[in-house]
């Protein structure tokens, strides 16, 4: 696969994850976590986005010691954090 058709599914994939999230949360009436996730979407979208600028402005040898693990630390708090993580308790 392209690089192109890797970004455009993965950009489908995130935005409809973020429109299901924001649904969701909003759906629930939990508009404390409606802004965080949010905010944790809007992060996540804007350091892949510059994730070749920042990339090139590192030295090869810190490249791979750097992005990669914040990318895919990037990517776990996307997919840990957001609609699926609400409390769903009675309230008395």
């Amino acid at each position: 696969m392209q690089a192109n058709t890797i970004l455009v599914i993965y950009l489908v994939v995130a935005v409809g994850w973020m429109l299901f999230g924001f649904v969701r949360l909003a759906y629930l009436r939990e508009f404390r976590r409606f802004i965080r996730w949010a905010i944790i979407v809007s992060l996540c979208l804007l350091w892949f986005h510059y994730f070749p600028v920042v990339g090139e402005m590192l030295q090869e040898e810190y490249r791979s010691r750097i992005m990669i693990p914040v990318s895919v630390l990037v990517l776990i708090l996307f997919s840990s954090s957001g609609p699926f993580m609400t409390h769903r308790g009675r309230k008395k």
